[in-house]
């Protein structure tokens, strides 16, 4: 999305949505790695539990989606390679909501139990016969923020993430259309 002459790089930066995972003992170790040859970001995540040690790793697997191409997908993978049971919190939390080329209208917008949304438009039109443009997110949140695992288990999720604009050429309503390939993607 264009955001007028006066940014270095003329686009917004739209907010993500994202799911977090925190054991409650600390941060660990983090590292990261983008795969241009599959086009997917990946993060690893090596998250202290108490008394046992190092032993949580998450992996979180982000890429765009083949055939619906308003959609970004996040899998998130939890490793418990502790001696024991553990407890896990699945956090989902906007990224950078202001000073980024938009205008927030509302963040808060739960559309279900696991399903949230956003709306917002640019601050610049691009052009003078052309008004700002509108945007919706939306995004699957986590159906529940405690996660237990076995010792030596592992568990998967993933989560998915839809945006629509009102730009020319795309259809009116960017929210309907964003549920509409969240819809798509969550079925495929």
């Amino acid at each position: 999305l264009y955001n007028g002459n006066a940014t270095a790089n003329r686009r917004v930066a739209l907010p993500m949505y994202t799911v977090a995972v925190n054991t409650g003992f600390g941060e660990g170790k983090r590292a990261w790695a983008l795969n241009l040859a599959k086009g997917i970001f990946i993060g690893r995540h090596q998250i202290p539990y108490g008394h046992l040690g190092t032993c949580v790793t998450v992996e979180e697997v982000q890429y765009a989606h083949r055939s619906i191409r308003q959609v970004l997908v996040h899998n998130v993978s939890i490793r418990n390679d502790c001696t024991a049971p553990i407890r896990v919190n699945l956090t989902g939390q906007w990224g950078a909501t202001t000073e980024n080329g938009t205008r927030i209208k509302d963040i808060s917008h739960t559309l279900s139990r696991q399903t949230v949304g956003l709306n917002g438009s640019t601050l610049v039109p691009e052009t003078l016969s052309m008004p700002v443009v509108d945007f919706a997110i939306v995004a699957s949140a986590p159906s529940s923020s405690v996660l237990t695992l076995d010792a030596g288990t592992r568990a998967q999720q993933s989560f998915v993430l839809a945006v629509a604009t009102s730009l020319p050429g795309e259809a009116t309503g960017p929210l309907e259309v964003a549920l509409q390939a969240l819809a798509n993607a969550t079925q495929l």
